[in-house]
């Protein structure tokens, strides 16, 4: 929708023709102005401006070639579009008419109706490139907005670039940005409104976190409460603006337009809009989308004064953690045990001295680097682990001083003794520690006095087994004789078709089996077993003197 009526200048020396123009034109929404000369009409250019030019070629004086000249020197009137009305003229001044961008040309005498037609076919194509190109300012000021926005870390003189460019592109008096408070609000509840700045006004470069009294403000207040855009286009007649419409008479202001800036679901701001004239509903997305520009350039100003502060705070923690991680290591470093410690994916966080020399490894290539579980046997960190979760080893999470096995740099065994515990932030499992000290020479010792042992041992056992199977081959060796004596008298006892000779052909085969292994079992001198059944052993006969 047209905000204002379209303004045509007319300029011919003729009055008649001015007057027919004037009963042609004069009915519709058009602001029509006449000149009877040139020289007037480019008077009246140099200060203003038209969207339609009807002029005669041929008058006295300045004629219509040298007044198109003359204009197209205008920035204001390069584009105006141009209707050339002439009773005569050779082909080549009509052909010079239009190449000097003349639009239509009309010959005296013309129609009215024919008049009438093309002066609004010109408004109509006239509108559609004023439109064409308002949208093509509105998109390359918020394409320039959003890149100076999201490239420039000084907020403010960015904000104050995007009011002034947007009272420009907009048309409108004066444009500000009220910026609410980090806190969030929530127009459901009865609270107070929330802090609010003036951050950027068109009209004063200098302004910067003006505070507001929101009381004072009804139209700021709507917008908040209902997240909505809010456009006023008579302040003077409007109840919500009863209370302050007179002060906003004195500044001149007669048309309020206020868009949230919102992010997502958060509310952020309200981009203020004041003019002397309605915006025009045209102007509302363009008007809308800087506010949302905007939004999105504080949230991420603050984002970035968040991770600012935030990195401070950091970096003071650090230093802190840094000096305690430097007394921690020296008081580590000077413990007489080896200490290991694994953070939650095994990896080593800390080796200290005792435990390279204990295991053979830089701390160098192991903190950082070397998998916890690589300095124990197979399956050795998982079963320490259970240990230390289980309560029957000095309680969860901790483990009193148990032997285990650790694997060096070469792949050796290495008997230690260990304590450990689990480390716990907020109750969560973050690291284990191992002390340990090396038990290879009290080891070495306890083997030697194993082997004396064992050696004594095998002795013994070798005498009772010589004795008991001497023993146990004479007793069984009479009844086997008379059982086997009696089965082969048995057997040939019974006739030739007898079934039973089957039967007694196995017990024969039976007895010779157990008489073999008493002459095995008077054999024996040495002492072996071997494996019968599961994790069963007994004792391997066939390590006596073998059979006959």
């Amino acid at each position: 929708m047209r905000q204002r009526p379209f303004d045509i200048w007319v300029v011919d020396d003729e009055p008649a023709t001015l007057a027919l123009l004037e009963e042609v034109l004069g009915d519709e929404d058009w602001r029509l102005e006449a000149f009877t000369r040139a020289r007037s009409l480019l008077d009246a250019a140099e200060r203003r401006s038209a969207d339609l030019l009807i002029l005669d070629l041929n008058m006295s004086g300045l004629d219509g070639l040298e007044l198109m000249r003359h204009l197209q020197r205008l920035p204001s009137f390069s584009s105006v579009p141009v209707i050339v009305l002439t009773v005569h003229g050779s082909e080549e001044i009509l052909v010079e008419a239009l190449d000097m961008g003349a639009a239509d040309l009309i010959r005296k005498p013309f129609r009215p109706a024919e008049l009438y037609s093309r002066v609004r076919a010109q408004l109509r194509t006239r509108e559609l490139v004023l439109d064409l190109e308002r949208k093509r300012k509105e998109a390359s000021f918020l394409l320039d907005m959003s890149s100076a926005l999201n490239s420039s870390l000084n907020t403010q003189r960015v904000l104050g670039e995007l009011v002034a460019g947007a009272s420009r592109t907009l048309d409108v008096e004066r444009c500000s940005i009220a910026l609410l408070g980090d806190e969030e609000f929530d127009a459901s509840t009865d609270g107070e409104y929330p802090m609010c700045r003036l951050v950027a006004a068109s009209d004063d470069r200098n302004l910067s976190n003006f505070p507001l009294e929101i009381a004072n403000y009804p139209e700021i207040r709507r917008v908040l409460d209902t997240r909505r855009p809010l456009v006023i286009e008579d302040v003077a007649s409007s109840a919500l603006m009863e209370s302050v419409s007179a002060h906003l008479a004195e500044r001149g202001v007669k048309s309020l337009a206020l868009f949230p800036m919102r992010v997502e679901s958060d509310l952020v701001g309200v981009l203020i809009l004041r003019s002397a004239t309605p915006l025009g509903e045209e102007r509302y997305g363009m008007a809308q989308a800087t506010a949302n520009v905007a939004a999105v350039a504080i949230r991420n100003a603050r984002m970035f004064e968040a991770i600012q502060r935030e990195r401070w705070r950091l970096d003071v923690a650090l230093n802190e953690l840094q000096h305690t991680k430097d007394f921690l290591a020296n008081l580590i470093d000077s413990s007489v045990d080896a200490i290991v410690a694994a953070d939650t994916s095994g990896t080593v966080i800390v080796f200290n001295k005792v435990a390279e020399k204990a295991l053979g490894y830089d701390a160098r290539v192991v903190i950082g680097l070397l998998k916890v579980w690589e300095i124990y046997p197979e399956d050795g960190a998982r079963e320490l682990m259970q240990l230390l979760r289980s309560p029957d080893h000095g309680g969860v999470g901790r483990l009193t001083l148990t032997e285990v096995e650790l694997v060096d740099r070469y792949g050796q065994r290495v008997p230690v003794s260990m304590s450990g515990a689990i480390l716990y932030e907020d109750g969560v499992e973050a690291a284990t520690v191992g002390v340990f000290s090396d038990l290879r020479d009290r080891q070495r010792m306890e083997r030697q006095l194993a082997q004396a042992n064992e050696e004594l041992e095998r002795a013994r056992r070798q005498v009772v087994t010589a004795e008991l199977a001497g023993a146990a081959a004479h007793e069984l060796n009479q009844p086997l004789t008379s059982a086997l004596g009696y089965a082969e008298l048995l057997k040939m006892r019974l006739p030739d078709d007898d079934p039973n000779h089957a039967a007694a052909d196995m017990v024969l085969e039976q007895i010779r089996r157990m008489a073999r292994i008493v002459r095995q079992i008077g054999k024996l001198d040495t002492y072996k077993t071997r494996p019968y059944l599961g994790e069963t052993h007994i004792v391997d006969l066939s390590s006596g003197g073998g059979d006959d």
